[in-house]
C-alpha cells in the first residue's frame, strides 16, 4: 500500500465495517433502562449555585480571623523578600569584588589562614579582601531583611486591610513561602562558606 496514492475522502465514503461476531447478535448489556423516565423522583433534590460542584458533604466553614489572615499575608511578604532581595545583593557584592573566581580565591586564602598555615602577601590581601566580602554581605543580608519591629508595622498595617477587603491568605501558602524563604537563606549562608 503505497501511502501518497491513499485518499481520505475515498476512505471515509466506504461503509463501516462489521466484525462477523456482532454482525447479526449485538452486544448484550447487563442494564436495563426500559422502566426508566426522566420525570422520576429522585430521593433528594441536589441544588447547585453554579460555581461549585456539590460534594453530598457539607464543608464546615473556619470562621473569619483578620488578624491570622494579616499575619500570614507579613509572612508572605517576608519570605517574599528574602527570596528576591538576598540573591539580587549577593550578585551585585560578588560582581563588586571581581566575580565568582575571585571570591574563591579569596575563600581559599581565608580557609589557609583560618587553618594558620603561612600565607604570602597577596594571600594575606586575598584572605583580608574575603573577610571584608563576608562582612559586607552580612551586613547587607540583615539590612534586607525586615526587623521585628517592620513586621509589627506591616501587620498592624494589614490589619485593616484584612477586615474591609475580607482577604484570605491560605495558610499552605503562607506555610510553604515561609519555608522557601527560610531555606533560601540556609542554603545561600551554605554554599558561600
Amino acid at each position: 500500500m503505497d501511502l501518497e496514492k491513499i485518499i481520505i475522502d475515498d476512505i471515509l465514503k466506504e461503509p463501516t465495517k462489521i466484525r462477523p461476531e456482532f454482525q447479526d447478535n449485538p452486544p448484550e448489556t447487563s442494564e436495563d433502562f426500559s422502566g426508566f423516565s426522566p420525570e422520576d423522583d429522585f430521593e433528594t433534590p441536589i441544588e447547585w449555585d453554579g460555581t461549585s460542584f456539590p460534594s453530598g458533604e457539607e464543608e464546615e466553614e473556619e470562621p473569619y480571623d483578620p488578624e491570622t489572615e494579616s499575619e500570614n499575608l507579613v509572612n508572605m511578604v517576608t519570605a517574599g523578600n528574602a527570596i528576591l532581595m538576598t540573591p539580587i545583593a549577593n550578585f551585585r557584592l560578588i560582581k563588586a569584588f571581581g566575580g565568582r573566581k575571585k571570591i574563591q580565591e579569596m575563600k581559599k586564602a581565608f580557609v589557609k589562614k583560618n587553618s594558620g598555615k603561612e600565607l604570602s602577601e597577596k594571600e594575606q590581601q586575598l584572605a583580608e579582601s574575603y573577610a571584608n566580602y563576608s562582612a559586607q554581605l552580612n551586613m547587607i543580608s540583615g539590612d534586607l531583611m525586615y526587623t521585628p519591629e517592620q513586621i509589627q508595622m506591616l501587620k498592624t498595617a494589614a490589619l485593616p486591610m484584612c477586615k474591609r477587603r475580607k482577604l484570605k491568605v491560605s495558610a499552605d501558602w503562607a506555610f510553604w513561602s515561609v519555608l522557601l524563604g527560610i531555606q533560601t537563606d540556609k542554603l545561600f549562608k551554605a554554599f558561600m562558606r
